[in-house]
């Protein structure tokens, strides 16, 4: 079977790890919820072999997001895109529409 790579992956409101805070704020919900991913480290050779380009678009006000996941993303080749005020980019955050991705197409 010949294996074929994913042109482009879009991550919206990515995150690579939880910090204490969020989990004492919230509870161990998110960590349980996040426990298969938190668990297993992330083998970015083996990912970037199978996608030529990933495109992240993280909000300037995620309360999920850590400084340290865009910065993994980054030196991994991934293109980040800023969002303004978007908050978790998600229905929760009243973000239905999210425009900026249309350009990654």
């Amino acid at each position: 079977m010949k294996k074929k790579k994913v042109k482009k992956c879009i991550l919206v409101a990515p995150w690579i790890t939880l910090d204490l805070e969020t989990i004492k704020e919230e509870g161990e919900e998110p960590y349980i919820i996040a426990k298969d991913w938190l668990e297993v480290p992330l083998n970015w050779d083996k990912i970037l072999t199978h996608i030529n380009e990933i495109t992240a678009i993280i909000s300037d006000n995620d309360p999920y997001h850590l400084q340290v996941t865009e910065d993994t993303f980054r030196e991994h080749g991934t293109k980040i895109i800023h969002e303004h005020n978007k908050g978790h980019i998600n229905g929760e955050a009243g973000i239905t529409e999210l425009p900026s991705i249309l350009n990654e197409f």
